[in-house]
């Protein structure tokens, strides 16, 4: 991205000092807001905005904005996977609608924007560090239902804006809170009632949470209402810990020195050749009153001792360029993104599975550290989400269930790697041939989202074409089929019909998320 703007503010009209007045901020709010301020401005471009005034070229290259782009997609470009306990395999929780926990949790997250909130809780936390997200309840009355799609009400997950989110930890577990204010300026309209006329003012809006209560600021109008739920329904979900912090670290914070760095001097170098590309015209001997520059002009009439020549670049811009390219790669370093992904030379086509690992390990690495954190964010937050679910009635919990298996989930990110489709059919035949998984894994490992329907296919096809059923295949490979074709290797191997044996445990129910492929959202099959 080229430009050459300068931003004043973040999403305030006022100027910063007064707005961090105005909410009442401490000093260590200030310096929070102010770093997430400063992350989101490089993210949008306005890369400029703490640097003096220049009278030449403020180039952008936003280097930042596709960095954060290419990790949130590769961590959840392609949605996670819900896992429910085995325990709550084929019960239903909620009776209304008749879904099991895995597709109630899946419907919850549907009816808040599916895939799409995911990314946007990505990018919000590897902006700014933290993913601030608040489980609310709506109930008949306050949902914009012109369809009629509910019937008791639904949940809501608002992603609150980290700038506007300030915690406050227990002094002695740092993994405790004992509160969360919500706070922002916004604009309001007030009528003069001498005149009748209306203005535009600031106004402050404060939510402050605790166990027990919630008190609403609005414009200096305050109310408390009492906390039903005794928790604080707010979930945090970190980028990148930092050891002994409750602060989530950004994954650009280290990048905006040298992207800063990179605009200078990559506008230095595009003012060199602007100011090159139309020289000054030096005129030795005559008088250049009436000679007019510019292309296709003849000059005539001048004297034989006189000259005429341009001011030539006798700048070699070889160092500057080749600054330039060590600062791009001082971020790609440091980023960790592999340089193939901001337009490097290499080719991944009929590239093996181990190179595309290899190519992508900067990638791999990063993501290391960032999905544990989403994991385990993304099961808390299914927890607040059945809490919540509960106590509004909107789903039941069984008797035979105790409440670790009835709030436990799983949640696995989807891998976004390019693979070797060969060699991973290679790794699933010998898996299956040594028993180590089964066939549903293993189309579920090669991307298919209706696993078992497929396997209920193939069932009922080998009961309408025996002669292809793999149940007729033996391992050994000299055995004819029924037309007289020796069959493919085995990759049964104890299997019936793609499913274990009864000795080995079954894998847990799971459901889709957000994913690119395979069933859309909405659909509950």
């Amino acid at each position: 991205m080229l430009g050459y703007e300068r931003k004043l503010t973040y999403t305030d009209t006022v100027n910063t000092k007064t707005a961090n007045n105005l909410l009442e901020l401490s000093s260590e709010q200030v310096i929070r807001r102010e770093r997430i301020r400063r992350a989101w401005n490089f993210y949008e471009g306005y890369h400029w905005e703490e640097l003096p005034e220049t009278d030449g070229v403020e180039m952008t290259l936003n280097y930042v904005r596709a960095f954060i782009n290419r990790f949130v997609s590769f961590e959840l470009g392609n949605g996670v996977r819900i896992l429910s306990h085995e325990k709550l395999k084929g019960v239903e929780v909620d009776k209304t609608e008749h879904l099991e926990m895995s597709e109630y949790l899946r419907k919850v997250y549907e009816n808040n924007g599916g895939g799409a909130f995911l990314l946007d809780l990505g990018q919000m936390k590897s902006v700014t560090g933290e993913a601030w997200v608040l489980v609310n309840f709506l109930g008949l009355d306050e949902i914009e239902d012109p369809y009629e799609e509910y019937e008791t009400g639904r949940v809501q997950l608002l992603l609150q804006p980290t700038g506007c989110v300030f915690p406050v930890y227990d002094s002695h577990r740092r993994d405790s809170l004992k509160s969360v204010m919500v706070t922002y300026l916004y604009n309001k309209q007030v009528m003069n009632p001498v005149t009748g006329s209306t203005s535009t003012k600031q106004a402050v809006y404060k939510q402050i949470w605790t166990k027990t209560e919630i008190r609403v600021i609005d414009d200096g109008h305050e109310e408390v209402y009492p906390n039903l739920y005794n928790i604080i329904p707010f979930v945090c979900i970190r980028n990148v810990s930092l050891s002994a912090s409750n602060v989530g670290q950004s994954d650009i914070e280290d990048l905006i020195p040298i992207n800063i760095e990179l605009n200078r001097k990559s506008s230095d170098i595009s003012e060199i050749i602007d100011y090159h590309a139309s020289p000054v015209t030096i005129v030795k001997g005559a008088k250049i009153g009436a000679l007019e520059k510019g292309a296709n002009k003849v000059w005539g009439g001048l004297p034989p001792t006189a000259s005429v020549e341009n001011l030539t670049m006798n700048t070699d811009l070889t160092a500057s360029n080749t600054f330039a390219k060590e600062l791009k790669q001082a971020m790609i370093e440091i980023g960790g993104l592999p340089e193939s992904l901001l337009g490097g030379a290499t080719n991944i086509s009929n590239t093996s599975g181990v190179a595309l690992q290899y190519a992508n390990l900067p990638l791999v690495e990063k993501n290391k550290t960032k999905t544990p954190l989403t994991k385990k964010g993304l099961e808390n937050l299914n927890k607040m989400i059945i809490f919540i679910s509960i106590k509004e009635g909107l789903i039941e919990k069984p008797s035979n269930v105790t409440n670790a298996e009835f709030y436990f989930t799983s949640v696995e990110t989807k891998d976004t790697l390019p693979k070797d489709e060969m060699s991973m059919l290679q790794q699933i035949e010998y898996k299956l041939k040594l028993g180590l998984t089964t066939r549903k894994r293993a189309l579920e490992m090669l991307g298919e989202e209706n696993a078992e329907k497929i396997l209920d296919e193939v069932t009922e096809e080998n009961k309408k074409y025996p002669e292809f059923s793999t149940d007729r295949i033996s391992n050994d490979d000299t055995v004819a089929n029924s037309n007289g074709n020796k069959p493919l290797a085995s990759t049964n191997s104890g299997f019936t019909n793609g499913e274990p044996d009864k000795n080995i445990p079954k894998i847990k129910d799971e459901y889709d998320l957000g994913g690119t492929k395979g069933r859309p959202l909405g659909s509950k099959n």
